[in-house]
């Protein structure tokens, strides 16, 4: 990969799907790429906004430290290799922004402007709704509200000081000069949904827009030619449902999605991209991604929300299958020019059904299917499992709560690699705080309980795609996947017990004894990795550690 990347997550289901391929960099899918990640959203509080964004600060701080720039460098052959570098940017609908009619400064007397909104908004509804939340499956407006805010945004960050303009102005700027110094060199991978409103009116525009921010903010030197510039995208169709909503939810906010329109809204949105110019012109490939209407699940808790704070949907296997496509973007060697887009080849993959035809499952050849007998994917997220488990489990740290056990996380694993050696152990000096942030990552990566007398159990990002595919099966053995106190406390001493068929052989070696074994092998490798690329003391310390998971799970080096 020697092109500059470029990730853009967009609306809410843009956002779970930005969150899958953060974990595809702390697993190290990444090594040495340093990615600019732009989020955009009408929802400034959204709850699957604020869990990515803050995904991405905690993977940050993890690559800090006190002496080094913040979110380090990019390193390679360990666990959060990638340099990721965030820019928030979101359109203003505060104040008297708040709905279309405002925005548009239509008034009751101003009866040609009205008359023209009238031919494509309903007056009553469209018009009228508060926009904070999103464009609410109303593409035709959002389409070009959005177009229209990302150049208002570049138009102020050029007019106005830095000093000025507003934060989210500021960081669309950053993004587009970072565009514009990669030149050629850039990928850019858009992630969205075609079925609910900020994704699906997003995706045919951003491109767009962003060449109108580029020649504004170059004062009218550069464009973003799509003939040097690579753009893709994941088009992911609906995958959940929630109850309709009542009448006296309509009439309150005015128009509200309806899960029962989104298997019409993605048909009508894909046909829209199969015809539209700027698609055609400025995507070298697309990924439709699909899921089985019969399985989709009713993710609404009983509440049925527009948005805001508390819309914090569970994370799904198709958004993994998302952030797999921009891996299989950013990776490809050639992504030609589509000189006959009418005529493009098509490639599919499915995946196998359970006997019933119930559930599905899902291999590590499901999400990428490498041309080689190496699967990338299937090591890395194996040797991140692995990590979370000989940490929240045999070291339990499954709890944040504070603990005198120095056998507690990662300073307890430090212990005993330091009891019954002779020579020095490096990594002895890492602040106890900065490995708190490993501890908190692996929680969200994996599970947590409520507090350290096994309370509730809370199911991360891995441990949510594996109950997504429901009885279907996910990449490992369905019993590698705890769900009380009981099955945690079977796991202490196995922690890389979880594969199964005819991958079983990858299994740590030791049986019950497989922590022992484990401990007592990786003590007599204790050495610094200078190749890793990193320059902290916590870079060589995940480094060593993903060298003996590596190791203990038979991978080639």
């Amino acid at each position: 990969m020697n092109d500059k990347l470029f990730v853009i997550g967009i609306g809410g289901t843009g956002m779970r799907c930005l969150e899958s391929f953060v974990h595809l960099c702390a697993m190290g899918l990444f090594d040495g790429q340093e990615i600019d990640i732009l989020t955009i959203d009408t929802d400034t509080g959204n709850g699957n906004k604020d869990r990515t964004e803050n995904l991405i600060a905690l993977y940050n701080d993890i690559k800090s430290s006190a002496s080094n720039q913040q979110g380090g460098v990019a390193t390679r052959d360990s666990f959060f290799t990638a340099k990721l570098n965030l820019y928030k940017f979101a359109t203003d609908y505060s104040g008297n922004r708040v709905s279309y009619r405002n925005l548009a400064n239509i008034s009751d007397d101003d009866h040609d402007n009205q008359d023209l909104a009238d031919l494509f908004l309903d007056k009553e509804t469209v018009q009228n709704f508060n926009l904070s939340h999103g464009y609410r499956a109303q593409t035709h407006l959002g389409s070009m509200l959005m177009y229209n805010g990302i150049v208002e945004a570049a138009r102020n960050a050029y007019t106005k000081g830095e000093d000025k303009i507003l934060p989210q102005e500021k960081a669309l700027k950053d993004f587009v000069e970072k565009l514009l110094a990669a030149g050629s060199g850039a990928r850019v991978f858009i992630f969205g949904s075609v079925f609910g409103g900020t994704g699906a009116s997003s995706i045919p525009v951003v491109p767009r827009a962003l060449n109108e921010a580029v020649r504004i903010i170059s004062d009218k030197t550069n464009t973003l030619n799509p003939e040097v510039v690579k753009f893709g995208a994941s088009l992911l169709t609906d995958y959940f449902k929630f109850p309709a909503p009542d009448q006296a939810q309509k009439q309150s906010e005015k128009v509200v999605a309806d899960s029962r329109n989104f298997a019409l809204n993605s048909q009508a949105a894909l046909d829209f991209y199969r015809k539209d110019p700027t698609v055609k012109a400025y995507y070298r490939r697309l990924y439709h991604i699909g899921w089985p209407q019969l399985m989709r699940k009713d993710i609404s808790d009983g509440k049925l929300l527009t948005g805001g704070g508390d819309q914090k949907n569970p994370c799904h296997v198709v958004e993994l299958m998302s952030a797999m496509a921009a891996y299989d973007f950013f990776t490809n060697p050639e992504l030609p020019v589509n000189t006959n887009a009418d005529n493009m080849p098509c490639f599919y993959r499915t995946v196998e059904q359970t006997d019933d035809g119930r559930f599905l499952n899902f291999s590590a050849e499901s999400f990428y299917k490498p041309e080689g007998s190496v699967n990338p994917f299937m090591e890395k997220i194996a040797q991140m499992f692995s990590l979370s488990n000989l940490v929240l489990v045999s070291h339990d740290a499954s709890h944040a709560l504070n603990t005198s056990n120095k056998y507690y996380g990662i300073r307890g694993l430090i212990q005993r690699l330091k009891e019954g050696v002779k020579h020095e152990v490096p990594f002895v000096k890492i602040d106890p705080v900065h490995l708190a942030k490993v501890e908190a990552y692996l929680r969200q990566f994996a599970f947590r309980f409520s507090d350290n007398g096994r309370g509730e159990f809370v199911p991360g990002w891995l441990y949510q795609l594996r109950y997504s595919v429901d009885g279907g099966r996910f990449i490992f053995r369905n019993d590698a996947f705890i769900g009380s106190s009981s099955q945690y406390n079977n796991m202490v001493m196995t922690p890389g017990n979880i594969f199964d068929g005819e991958n079983t052989n990858k299994n740590w070696d030791g049986g019950s004894k497989q922590y022992n074994n484990f401990i007592d092998s990786i003590k007599n490798d204790i050495s610094v990795n200078t190749s890793v690329g990193g320059t902290t003391e916590m870079d060589q310390f995940l480094s060593f550690l993903y060298s003996g998971i590596r190791k203990a799970h038979k991978f080639s080096n």
